[in-house]
């Protein structure tokens, strides 16, 4: 059974995904949560708290989810895979969790901030880490894995937030990979 901390941070991902950082209240978890808003301070002091741990929590799992896929095999499946984890975001209507984060990164404390900051930058090492074990077999004209690192990361999380926005299905994603399976 999930115990109350643990559903708040649920719910907090939940409302964030939807609605943005201030898309909630302590007033709102406590509702959905069944318990009384002073058992919600009980657990966190404030909002920058629950949405940091909510980060982390997420996170542990997405990482947990892409070294996953890591294991024994094809650098197209591997990215494949991978982009299936922003597919799944987008067919459940939801943004991702970071995207929405650094989209509100003014609402963000610093902790907040630099632990987003490392998600972004441990996708980019993922990406860049496998790239660069294919250099010479799989790039067609591309020497700067860094830049193409960054340009793959920036371009999952951008054309999720610009699929849902244009309710379309997934034309972004989709383009993203179809420019993967050429370029690799």
């Amino acid at each position: 059974m999930e115990n109350i901390k643990s559903k708040l941070k649920r719910l907090a991902c939940e409302y964030i995904q939807k609605k943005g950082v201030n898309g909630f209240s302590f007033r709102d978890l406590a509702n959905d949560c069944g318990i009384k808003s002073s058992s919600v301070h009980y657990h966190y002091r404030g909002k920058a708290d629950i949405i940091n741990d909510t980060l982390y929590d997420y996170m542990t799992n997405f990482f947990e989810q892409v070294d996953a896929i890591s294991k024994d095999k094809q650098l197209k499946s591997q990215f494949q895979d991978l982009i299936k984890i922003y597919e799944n975001v987008l067919l459940a209507d939801n943004n991702c969790l970071c995207g929405i984060l650094a989209a509100e990164k003014d609402l963000l404390d610093k902790s907040t901030q630099i632990r987003l900051s490392n998600f972004y930058e441990k996708l980019k090492i993922w990406f860049f880490n496998r790239i660069e074990s294919k250099r010479g077999e799989a790039l067609s004209g591309f020497e700067d894995t860094k830049s193409l690192s960054d340009f793959i990361v920036s371009s999952l999380s951008g054309g999720l937030l610009i699929d849902r926005l244009q309710g379309r299905g997934k034309n972004s994603i989709e383009s993203i990979k179809n420019v993967l399976n050429v370029i690799f």
